[in-house]
């Protein structure tokens, strides 16, 4: 059990890690790092119900297991829709994916209840109250029903979860929809073959255990771990770890757009989404990257959303009505700069026609960088430094004097 233990606490807090610094800007990213979350969660939670003996903690353990294993089935499955419709967005129809988890949870109160009518002693054993004394049988039949089959119910929802999801992949593959993956990211398809393999090859083991659990009504069985289910749960690991140390797998199987967004010019009325209306195909992805630098110019000189402190990849993905991720592999395939350089660029550009203007006698150098969108005194010389390569006093000193 420590070897699981382990694993799954390390899962977990890489889950968390990627969530914190990936998934918030990647919509691409959420649906994969809350799987990964709820598959290593599920084994800390299978390590504390097999060190359970009592009929509570045995009943709380396995309905949250099993709701748990529902809600991962449902996640895997809206992730694999995503990433090959390459749409991230979770509408509200979705919902009804995570309905089977919430059956279960309303059976766990029902659980609840029924031990509370029975009563139990301070050791979490079963007593039979003389005032229950008619129900023994009853509560005895649905206790075994719990048991034996709540768990199995589970599995197979997420096993019918993973059965759609794989039709849906090979059907991908059919069709020869991969071909218009962008570059560089087609390495997704092996990935998610591994990625089912995993999944398939564990569920034979824990039909074998749910059969050994049924003939000794013993839910322990279930969470007992073996030298397969540690490889299972090992190898999940290493495919997260994957994820960390190539961060591109978070940004799915971006396609080339059937269409593509008119350009803005100068006397255009300003928009919510510069990309919101559209025509004409791209011939070739170079056109599409192309479309994006021209929109993103565009968008820098009529919005100057780099003037706000905590502009970001996720809010130009919304300005420009592109989705994170193929923005992600725009900055990626330009060699002159990344984000975080274009931006910077910008901002420079702004204190200088703000220091050519005189501004900066009128204010100091620090008001003008904080104007221009930097968060600090130090951040503004730095860029100021990387970008113009001279110090930033001494273009001060020029702009006054031209001014």
């Amino acid at each position: 059990m420590k070897a699981i233990l382990l694993i799954s606490a390390t899962g977990i807090l890489l889950s968390l890690w990627l969530w914190l610094f990936k998934a918030k800007q990647l919509t691409s990213a959420r649906y994969l790092v809350v799987l990964f979350f709820l598959i290593h969660f599920l084994g800390l939670i299978g390590v504390v119900a097999a060190g359970q003996s009592d009929e509570i903690s045995l009943l709380i353990s396995g309905v949250v297991y099993g709701s748990l294993v529902c809600t991962a089935g449902a996640v895997l499955f809206l992730y694999i829709r995503a990433v090959l419709t390459d749409n991230y967005r979770f509408t509200k129809s979705e919902i009804r994916f995570f309905y089977p988890s919430l059956i279960f949870l309303l059976v766990f109160l029902a659980g609840f209840f029924l031990f509370t009518l029975l009563g139990v002693d301070n050791q979490g054993q079963l007593m039979h109250r003389e005032v229950a004394h008619q129900h023994t049988f009853a509560g005895q039949w649905l206790l075994q029903c719990l048991l034996a089959w709540f768990i199995p119910g589970c599995y197979l929802m997420f096993f019918g979860y993973l059965s759609f999801a794989s039709f849906k992949f090979i059907r991908f593959l059919k069709r020869k929809c991969y071909q218009k993956i962008l570059s560089g990211q087609k390495f997704m398809v092996y990935w998610l073959t591994v990625l089912f393999l995993f999944l398939l090859t564990g569920f034979p083991v824990y039909l074998l255990k749910m059969n050994n659990a049924f003939q000794m009504i013993d839910l322990p069985v279930i969470f007992s771990d073996d030298y397969f289910q540690i490889m299972a749960t090992g190898g999940t690991l290493m495919m997260l770890v994957s994820m960390i140390a190539y961060p591109r797998v978070l940004l799915g199987m971006p396609r080339l757009p059937d269409v593509k967004p008119q350009f803005f010019t100068e006397n255009q009325a300003v928009q919510p989404a510069l990309c919101g209306k559209y025509k004409y195909s791209y011939d070739s992805e170079e056109d599409y990257f192309a479309a994006i630098g021209q929109n993103l110019d565009a968008c820098m000189v009529q919005l100057k959303p780099f003037l706000q402190t905590r502009f970001n990849l996720a809010e130009l993905s919304v300005l420009m009505n592109i989705p994170a991720h193929h923005l992600v592999l725009f900055f990626d395939k330009n060699e002159e700069y990344d984000f975080s350089e274009y931006r910077d660029k910008w901002r420079i550009k702004h204190a200088k026609d703000l220091m050519v203007q005189g501004k900066s006698s009128e204010m100091s150098i620090e008001a003008i960088g904080m104007l221009s969108g930097f968060n600090s005194y130090k951040s503004f010389l730095s860029a100021f430094r990387t970008n113009e390569k001279v110090a930033l006093a001494k273009f001060e000193t020029l702009s006054n004097n031209q001014s």
